[in-house]
């Protein structure tokens, strides 16, 4: 009866070890900081401005807690779609580095097709 509890215990023990590798993974590095894309938070985001080539500039404005159009037209703005640009914001980013413009006209990126601005931060 004895052997029994003995090796009942050592099988306990076994699961448990296995367990704690399989949790805690020892040997792997652990993962990098994630980056995200801007400082800025949603709620001190008031100014959108959207710029495309040969199109008019979008500009956004929040005043009293409501979204609205500026330019090219004043209009209530949709706030499903401000959503999403305030999403730039908040967006993670695997890693970042700084280009060389002369990269830039290798990979065809010297002329972006849309350049955003929150607040005065360029995008």
């Amino acid at each position: 009866m004895k052997n029994r509890w003995l090796l009942n215990l050592a099988l306990v023990l076994l699961v448990a070890a296995m367990l704690a590798i399989v949790v805690y993974r020892p040997g792997t590095p652990p993962e990098p900081p994630t980056l995200m894309l801007t400082p800025l938070s949603t709620d001190t985001i008031t100014r959108l401005r959207v710029l495309r080539p040969h199109q008019p500039e979008i500009v956004l404005e929040k005043s009293a807690g409501a979204w609205s159009l500026v330019a090219p037209h004043k209009a209530r703005a949709n706030l499903f779609r401000v959503n999403n640009l305030l999403g730039l914001a908040t967006a993670k980013s695997a890693s970042h580095f700084d280009a060389p413009t002369a990269d830039l006209v290798q990979y065809g990126l010297d002329q972006p097709q849309t350049r955003v601005w929150l607040n005065e931060q360029e995008i």
